[in-house]
């Protein structure tokens, strides 16, 4: 693990990967001290090396070999230049092993601003990484993508057999949903740079993600003007909080096919995290409608939809929603049944992995193969199984 922080990506990985012998790697003197610290106190049965080194020195100078590496790296609140040199990821794939994987957090701008166009950090990163690896994938979650970087014919599953036994019904639904974002994960797009270098600070991200809002916001009001509301409900919060209008808006952007129908799930799940538990709905929603949903908006259910309503359910400071047990049996059936139905990518290696996010500073384009839909059917006979 490249880019160690506090070490909650640490946990993550030992929960979906009891076996795992797992390698962390931080600059930060101090950073490295707390992290040790925090986990003597809180996590002393959790055992992992840990090194205080340059994450490309060490990439240059290893002899070590791993089946999966985890890039989030972060000079303050900024992207580094390493994380856009060829050459840095030339020794990152020297590092990982011919079936292994890397997975690189990447903040910048939500889906719904679209992120591969333009000066935004995600599409300079997927241009470079794309000189590199034969297969880069990604998975958008609010303003993080994660890039998924493999070589040719390597597809990837979460083996939730392996998982630690003593998770909680909550944290196996993360985790079922977990692989199914894996199996969704969509084809980084080739990006319109237009000559324009990559918005590397927050504040100059921030300031992108202004400049492209009133564009975005556009597209919503023309929605809610073709599902027979008035465009101005795309300006305020009630598209968001309100499902009268929120459902009959996403409905329309899903069936358009329209990249900014993740704006609604993300600032549904934000507001979760800013004790704002008024977009409950969406939770319920996912939960009530998941059948049709997978059927008819995949790429949409599976990557921003479901794993949002999933991160509502697991917030610790959310209240006890009364769709918990709904979403958690709708995120277990999916999994089951995309593990029986044979429609998603033909794995060829199992890698236990929960995907790591998030700068310490915070908190579209269409993929070239589409997933397969789910048919009614093969979900309710999983079920049954």
């Amino acid at each position: 693990m490249l880019g160690l922080g506090y070490g909650a990506g640490l946990r993550a990985v030992r929960a979906s990967a009891p076996a795992a012998d797992l390698f962390a790697v931080d600059r930060d003197p101090a950073t490295v001290g707390l992290c040790r610290a925090l986990y003597q106190v809180y996590f002393p049965s959790i055992r992992f090396r840990m090194q205080v080194a340059d994450a490309a020195q060490l990439m240059r100078d290893s002899v070590e070999c791993f089946d999966l590496i985890c890039v989030d790296l972060y000079d303050g609140a900024s992207h580094p230049a390493l994380v856009f040199d060829a050459g840095f990821w030339e020794d990152v794939r020297s590092r990982v092993a011919d079936t292994g994987v890397v997975l690189v957090n990447c903040w910048g701008l939500p889906e719904h601003l679209r992120p591969f166009a333009g000066a935004s950090p995600q599409r300079a990163l997927g241009e470079v990484l794309r000189t590199v690896w034969e297969e880069v994938r990604y998975l958008p979650a609010r303003r993080n993508t994660t890039f998924v970087l493999t070589s040719t014919n390597v597809s990837l599953c979460i083996d939730e057999v392996t998982a630690w036994p003593g998770l909680s019904a909550a944290d196996r639904a993360v985790l079922a949903t977990a692989a199914c974002r894996l199996r969704h994960a969509r084809t980084v797009p080739q990006g319109d740079a237009g000559g324009i270098a990559p918005a590397r600070t927050q504040a100059a991200i921030d300031a992108e993600m202004a400049r492209r809002w009133p564009a975005m916001l556009e597209v919503v009001g023309d929605a809610a003007a073709a599902a027979g509301l008035p465009p101005a409900v795309a300006s305020g919060r009630q598209v968001v909080l309100d499902p009268e209008i929120a459902v009959p808006v996403l409905r329309t952007l899903l069936d358009r096919e329209a990249a900014e129908a993740a704006f609604i799930p993300t600032v549904a799940a934000s507001l979760t995290f800013e004790s704002d538990f008024r977009a409950g709905w969406f939770g319920e929603w996912i939960a009530d409608t998941h059948l049709d949903l997978a059927e008819h908006s995949p790429r949409w259910f599976y990557s921003t939809g479901l794993p949002q309503a999933m991160s509502m359910l697991a917030n610790p400071y959310a209240p006890d929603w009364p769709w918990r047990d709904r979403l958690i049996e709708a995120a277990m059936r999916l999994s089951r049944a995309e593990s029986v139905s044979g429609t998603s990518l033909e794995t060829t290696r199992q890698t236990s992995a929960m995907v790591v996010g998030g700068p310490p500073a915070r908190t579209d384009a269409p993929e070239s193969v589409p997933a397969a839909p789910y048919r009614r059917k093969e979900l309710k006979d999983a079920e049954d199984n």
